[in-house]
């Protein structure tokens, strides 16, 4: 039997316990500074989802074979954009990443209809998107329905983020452009001025030596998570700060998935990723 002194002082334990708790919870060295900084893993890849008779010229392995592979490591990622998800294979991706949250373009789960290819993905609720395919097209291009995905996604104890993922035409820079100019209409039209910070990611079909890629990010007003605007890729990660009380800061970017696997790439492009840490300000 526990006597009244033991009581007083079990309780006096208990009793330290709880405001010790309280006093983590609800001072600003506690839980509340925890929650000031969210850091958040993207990646963009374009998986080449092309019939095997093509990609086998391009010394790809059997999407059978390379797409579970790909699903595995995107894993590794918060939020993820992908181009050229087409053909019915590409379920062996989707199914590795069952438990992300998942907004698509113009196809509608059907394995047999390939639709636009562009998918977004992501670890956190997505309560809304929208699809514009591209006005303009030319070539092989115009058979598609390349375009771009806008999407918000909520990061709990974070910001809500506006993330684009596209593929542009590839060649011909003048319809290149004004596919841009697309793309920033509707920017102007759902985001900018939100305060909610833009994420955009994708195959951009163009890099540095492109006179439409300058032209985009001065019009934009993009930022590339690599200061040095490197001239050797047409895979980018930009942002837009927005006016959001989330300060952005790149804590790292480069390359993925650019090393042989069994012998084999992956696709015909590199993944690129960034960390981008999320600080209230």
């Amino acid at each position: 039997m526990i006597n009244i002194k033991s009581r007083v002082a079990l309780t006096a334990v208990i009793a330290a316990v709880f405001v010790a708790i309280l006093l983590v919870q609800f001072t600003p060295q506690g839980a509340a500074a925890a929650k000031k900084a969210v850091e958040v893993r993207f990646v963009t890849y374009n998986i080449c989802g092309l019939p095997d008779l093509i990609t086998r010229d391009r010394g790809l392995a059997a999407a059978r074979k390379r797409f579970p592979l790909i699903g595995e490591r995107l894993r590794n990622y918060d939020i993820i954009s992908l181009q050229e998800v087409f053909i019915p294979q590409r379920t062996l991706v989707i199914k590795k990443l069952f438990n992300y949250y998942l907004a698509r373009g113009t196809d509608s789960g059907m394995p047999t209809k390939p639709g636009s290819g562009i998918y977004v993905l992501s670890r956190w609720s997505i309560p809304r998107y929208t699809f514009e395919k591209w006005n303009d097209l030319e070539d092989y291009d115009s058979w598609s329905h390349k375009g771009f995905l806008g999407a918000t996604t909520v990061i709990p104890d974070g910001p809500a983020i506006d993330i684009y993922g596209l593929h542009a035409q590839a060649g011909h820079e003048k319809t290149r452009k004004k596919n841009y100019q697309q793309l920033i209409d509707a920017l102007v039209r759902n985001s900018i001025g939100t305060g909610r910070p833009i994420i955009l990611m994708g195959d951009f079909n163009c890099d540095m030596r492109d006179e439409d890629c300058h032209w985009l990010i001065e019009n934009a007003g993009l930022t590339h998570v690599n200061p040095n605007l490197p001239n050797d890729q047409i895979d980018h990660i930009f942002y837009i700060q927005n006016n959001s009380e989330w300060k952005i800061n790149v804590k790292s970017f480069g390359f993925v998935f650019d090393k042989p696997v069994n012998g084999h790439m992956l696709s015909d492009h590199n993944g690129y990723a960034a960390t981008i840490e999320f600080t209230r300000k």
